[in-house]
């Protein structure tokens, strides 16, 4: 199995389990753009991805995505009665608990 076929089989992989992966972001992205060298673009790239405005756009539009079109938006508050806040879908860590890969520090979902 050749690299293309590796990556192909990885996404199909993990699309089977619920994760979108048609928008992947390599350390190329990083370095088409800034000097640097893989590890320091694999953290540049962490860091910007899960910024605190990225992700608060991101369930922004998700959010505005779905009442456009006629989706039902649940609760937007915890079991205490607390404003929602993104988070892990396996324990409910913050999302901003993420490590580098993007997994859940806690529950490594």
């Amino acid at each position: 199995m050749n690299s293309r076929e590796k990556i192909e089989d990885a996404m199909r992989t993990l699309r089977d389990n619920g994760y979108y992966v048609e928008n992947l972001w390599t350390i190329h992205d990083v370095q088409s753009v800034v000097e640097c060298t893989d590890k320091e673009a694999m953290e540049i790239m962490h860091n910007a991805i899960t910024d605190d405005n990225v992700m608060t756009e991101i369930w922004f539009a998700i959010k505005d995505y779905a009442l456009t079109n006629k989706y039902r938006l649940k609760e937007d508050r915890n079991e205490e009665g607390d404003e929602f806040v993104a988070g892990c879908s396996g324990c409910g860590e913050d999302v901003n608990e993420l490590d580098i890969n993007g997994f859940c520090k806690k529950c490594n979902i």
